[in-house]
């Protein structure tokens, strides 16, 4: 026995949740679960930084974020997570939350607002202290609360179930604006200019250090996924002497003279993902607007609101710290205005700009794991939002793609790296019916092998099935269809 077994360990996973769109792989570890099925552990992290200048959409960004995630966990539990916010410069549209949500299956039909699950408050109501003594009163309740989630992920015993305490979420938009009641007098005490407001400036800093420290020893212990946004500006230097002053810069995967203003260094060390949209342009088929969409909603892009249609965004987003994989990458995501991240839009774009798992040319095209379905510019956008298998498609190439890119030894482990053409014709001829493997979820949930829910199959799972070192537990080993208690499943659409 060790001398350290009276030690409280810490926890054995850390559950990152799938939400797609290109956000899992960066993040992700692969775990197996009890059946031997591969699970990534990547995505929405138990605090989310998102940084960037003002319009480029960080704010929107983590917002579906969290509403995907809570999406998700909703789908295996019929319960859905709480959410408390704070609002530190004032602005948050408690209806543009509402047009967010509806994206999501999980809230067409409940208003998170209405309902009472997601509580939306500002700084005009609490200081920054204040807020943070609520939130943690408010966690407090968790304690001594049965409401538990069962995860697919093994304990450290390798044969039960991972559970924790219920998920729950909240976040500050911004920490830039953040301050407390201390800051709040001093300002009232010093007029502009004056010497005190040195001193202001100066323990602002310390106060949102101290406010970040205590927060991520909480946010872990009571698994309350949190996100952060903070502003980016360019720093002022002054030169001193005969040489001009070093730029500065808060991460090295920052441009030279980029700093996050009013936050604490702390920000950066402790979130575990952190995010830079560093580009924001309108997603046409051209250069100007009136070329109209690049992915039309609709077949036509003739008519006059089609051509004035200025609603997609091509984010560029670079990751600036990353604690679960590579850092300093750059990823696109495409952004509706009115609606949120478009997250199967996102994975085809991400493939069609690399031409990977395409068939067909630069017109007219087709999935290689789904090549029933023709595919163009036009039609894409409509086909993705009607179609739940060219969606599976879509989305396990671009996982695939992900990890060749970001991720590279876990498809090199046990050699089963592939091409899109490969994995489709080697499974099928191996009598697997892409139809059937189509109608699953790559994504884990609570209560994950539910017979009500649709089976889950991972992109690393279909790699492992081409190789022979994987078979599902829900598919019947002698027709390799669904058993029949994973026949009726409930729908995610």
């Amino acid at each position: 026995m060790s001398i350290f077994s009276t030690v409280d360990r810490s926890e054995p996973v850390r559950p990152l949740w799938n939400i797609g769109g290109c956000f899992d792989v960066p993040t992700a570890s692969v775990l197996r679960g009890k059946y031997g099925e591969s699970i990534m552990n990547g995505g929405y992290t138990l605090f989310n930084g998102m940084a960037g200048t003002g319009n480029v959409f960080k704010s929107a960004i983590l917002e579906w974020a969290e509403l995907a995630a809570q999406d998700r966990i909703h789908y295996g539990t019929d319960v859905i997570p709480d959410t408390l916010k704070y609002d530190t410069e004032i602005n948050k549209n408690e209806d543009h939350i509402r047009t967010f949500a509806k994206e999501f299956p999980t809230f067409r039909l409940i208003d998170p607002i209405t309902s009472g699950n997601m509580v939306v408050t500002d700084k005009s109501k609490y200081s920054g202290n204040k807020f943070f003594e609520v939130m943690k009163e408010s966690l407090k309740q968790k304690d001594g609360s049965k409401d538990f989630v069962l995860l697919p992920f093994l304990d450290r015993d390798n044969k039960t179930l991972y559970k924790c305490k219920f998920p729950t979420f909240g976040g500050v938009d911004s920490l830039t604006e953040f301050d407390t009641d201390t800051e709040r007098n001093m300002s009232e005490e010093n007029e502009l200019g004056e010497s005190g407001a040195n001193t202001w400036f100066m323990k602002s800093g310390l106060f949102k250090t101290r406010f970040l420290m205590e927060l991520s020893p909480i946010i872990n212990s009571q698994f309350h996924y949190m996100s952060m946004v903070a502003q980016i500006g360019n720093e002022v230097s002054i030169q001193s002497g005969p040489m001009p002053a070093a730029p500065k810069k808060s991460l090295g995967a920052m441009k030279n003279g980029e700093v996050m203003k009013n936050v604490t260094s702390k920000f950066s060390f402790l979130s575990s993902i952190l995010y830079q949209p560093i580009t924001a342009k309108g997603l046409f088929n051209g250069s100007r607007m009136e070329d109209g969409p690049l992915y039309p909603m609709e077949k036509s892009d003739k008519d006059f609101k089609a051509k004035n249609d200025n609603d997609l965004f091509e984010i560029q987003l670079k990751c600036l710290r990353n604690k679960y994989g590579p850092s300093g990458f750059t990823m696109t995501v495409i952004l509706s205005q009115s609606l949120g991240v478009q997250r199967e839009l996102t994975e085809f774009h991400y493939i069609k700009e690399r031409r990977f798992g395409l068939d067909g040319n630069l017109q007219n095209y087709n999935l290689v794991l789904y090549p029933e379905v023709k595919l163009s510019r036009t039609t894409v956008r409509r086909k993705l939002e009607d179609d739940y298998k060219l969606k599976r498609a879509t989305n396990i190439l671009s996982e695939l793609l992900q990890f060749r890119d970001l991720k590279p030894v876990i498809v090199a482990r046990d050699d089963i790296n592939c091409s899109p053409e490969e994995l489709y014709k080697d499974l099928k001829d191996q009598g697997y019916d892409w139809d059937v493997l189509l109608n699953t979820r790559g994504w884990y949930c609570p209560n994950n092998d539910d017979p009500k829910l649709i089976p889950f199959l991972s992109t690393i799972d279909l790699l492992r099935m081409r190789k022979g070192l994987y078979f599902p537990y829900w598919m019947d080993p002698a027709t390799k269809q669904r058993k029949p208690e994973y026949a009726n499943s409930k729908p995610y659409e």
